[in-house]
């Protein structure tokens, strides 16, 4: 069963804006490609779940959040965010 992804109007922007300034755009872009591959394919084993059916996934340099709408075969990615990689 293969599910369709859209990015909601603010998703959209947030993944232009973040893909602009980010000093990592390659491996942003990788992200959030094998975000969208793994939401197609079986979006419940993807991150974790939040409140009401919110999930968020993290994936450096990049973090969702998105909802699943099982009826419908669709998720939709509402949020994108970057984080810094921690280490020493």
């Amino acid at each position: 069963m293969s599910y369709r992804v859209i990015f909601a109007p603010q998703a959209n922007r947030d993944l232009v804006d973040l893909w602009v300034e980010s000093d990592h755009q390659a491996e942003f872009t990788q992200a959030v490609d094998q975000f969208v591959r793994d939401l197609e394919e079986e979006p419940g084993q993807v991150g974790e779940s939040r409140a009401t059916s919110r999930r968020v996934a993290l994936r450096w340099p990049v973090g969702i959040a998105f909802q699943i709408d099982d009826a419908a075969q669709q998720v939709t990615i509402y949020q994108l965010w970057t984080f810094a990689r921690r280490g020493p």
